[in-house]
């Protein structure tokens, strides 16, 4: 009786819970329509409070609920993991049991691949925490021969390369702690005395690196054939550690960019004596002691070293001395000079006034280069008419040319014409040539689609129209990259950096204007 009063009540109660006035009706109403029923509960009503029986009957539920989980829980502690396995009768007895039938030969195997492509760092960081096999496993230092520190997976700090260097690398051949700034001159002496296994170790920005410490690798490290100095210290590419690291006879890369060389002299004459076997030179942005040039006996260095392949000057005040013309027609040159890097940093003007190259260094420095692939003169600006041609006479077979803001013109399609048969990478960017001398030498690229290999052009600043667009979209069938930002000549829209599907759209929109254009 009491329950249908208070129902009662609910049906006549308004929004807010006063008696609702027939005269003045409200918008909602709690009035039960025909059909429907009022819920058996009062619970999702908020201020509802439950009595004493319901509050019991509430916490005996809440505790046949625990019980429960608990039970489940403890089932599942009771049988980890001997439910047997599906298509057979067998059962595991460990969660590892997978690695642990695995043989630890085929193991060290698979491991060894997954170096190879991964890398050690972070690879075997990460395998040796999978199982107690792979742990095993993956500390055997035959795995940890080649080790790249300077990406960041692991934090350099001296504690680390110590246990490292104690732990892992006593059979470590290639070392890169490149950007070490918290290592100190103790840290490289440790791994000068314990990694005498080496052959190529970059420590390049390594500000605290000492005279001693590359003195110590040198002796130490009598297997050590590639060293990055570059970007270091003063004391690391001083006359004498310089001197005692190339007077081995082996030395095959040498970098040592981005240095202040205080005895150039020196370290040059020791180089052309003791380094036969020189392949790569890297004295890009070094600066002399004095402030001057850095003059190279190019004769002697090409006597010296005739097996280099590379050598870069990119922004560096070189010079060359003066001989006679009766020795340079007997020196040999670089016969096996494959990349040659003279730049300027063309975005400081000082910088482009100083550093100029002329173009008999160039020449001089080319003889017998028949085999160039990469040739990058950016930036040089104080050619006359026909310096390209003069220098390459015998270079048949280019691949990579970067001229941008290279002060040529007239000679620009007969380059083009040279070597469009083996082009790669064209780069002529921002080069100031007369209005349809760029158009011309994107016809010529284009004349031979079937020996084309024209993979990425770089247009950006220059004047081209879009009929040469359209010619070297047409002609270099495989090219993959093009750049045509800030061409003042093209339709607006159109001047930015295609590649991919954005090439291959422009290449389709090009072709059908000119179908409907024809």
């Amino acid at each position: 009786m009491a329950f249908n009063i208070n129902r009662n009540m609910a049906q006549r109660r308004g929004v807010l819970g006063i008696k609702k006035d027939p005269k003045n009706q409200v918008l909602f109403s709690f009035d039960v329509r025909a059909g429907d029923e009022w819920p058996s509960s009062d619970e999702e009503d908020s201020d509802y409070l439950p009595s004493g029986d319901e509050k019991k009957l509430n916490v005996l539920k809440c505790n046949t609920k625990s019980k429960r989980k608990k039970q489940k829980s403890s089932d599942q502690q009771k049988i980890p993991n001997s439910s047997p396995a599906k298509g057979n009768g067998t059962t595991s007895t460990s969660s590892d049991i997978w690695g642990e039938c695995i043989p630890v030969e085929m193991l060290h195997k698979i491991f060894t691949f997954a170096v190879a492509k991964e890398g050690a760092v972070p690879f075997l960081c990460r395998a040796a925490k999978t199982c107690r096999r792979w742990n095993q496993t993956a500390k055997h230092p035959s795995l940890w021969t080649h080790v790249d520190l300077s990406f960041g997976w692991v934090k350099l700090t001296s504690m680390t390369l110590k246990w490292l260097v104690e732990n892992r690398l006593s059979q470590v051949e290639d070392l890169n702690l490149s950007s070490g700034k918290n290592l100190t001159c103790t840290d490289f002496q440790e791994v000068a005395t314990r990694c005498q296994s080496l052959r190529v170790i970059n420590l390049s920005y390594c500000r605290k690196i000492t005279s001693a410490t590359v003195q110590k690798l040198a002796t130490n490290c009598p297997n050590l054939v590639n060293v990055d100095l570059s970007f270091s210290s003063v004391k690391a590419v001083a006359a004498p550690s310089l001197k005692c690291l190339v007077q081995t006879d082996r030395l095959t890369h040498l970098n040592i960019a981005g240095n202040r060389l205080v005895s150039f002299n020196t370290v040059m004459n020791c180089i052309t004596e003791h380094c036969p076997n020189l392949q790569l030179l890297d004295l890009s942005n070094a600066t002399s002691g004095c402030g001057g040039n850095l003059m190279i006996k190019l004769e002697k260095f090409q006597s010296g070293c005739p097996k280099l392949r590379v050598l870069r000057l990119a922004n560096c005040l070189i010079d060359v001395t003066f001989v006679s013309r009766q020795l340079q027609s007997d020196c040999p040159g670089f016969k096996y000079l494959q990349e040659l890097s003279v730049a300027v940093n063309s975005t400081d003007r000082n910088t482009v006034i100083t550093h100029r190259v002329s173009s008999e260094c160039i020449s001089r420095i080319l003889k017998s280069a028949c085999g160039l692939k990469l040739l990058d003169m950016r930036g040089i600006t104080n050619w006359g008419y026909g310096g390209m041609l003069a220098v390459l006479p015998d270079v048949t077979d280019l691949e990579q040319l970067y001229i941008s803001q290279f002060s040529i013109s007239d000679e620009l399609a007969i380059i083009a014409r040279k070597w469009r048969h083996s082009l790669i990478y064209f780069d002529v960017s921002w080069i100031s040539a007369p209005e349809g001398c760029l158009d011309n030498t994107l016809k010529v690229l284009g004349e031979e689609p079937s020996r084309s290999k024209l993979q990425q052009l770089d247009l950006t600043g220059t004047k081209v129209s879009l009929k040469g667009v359209r010619w070297i979209l047409s002609g270099c069938q495989e090219l993959e990259k093009l750049n045509l930002t800030s061409c003042r000549s093209l339709p607006r829209g159109m001047k930015k950096l295609y590649e991919g599907k954005d090439l291959t759209q422009l290449r389709k929109d090009v072709i059908r204007t000119t179908d409907v254009c024809s």
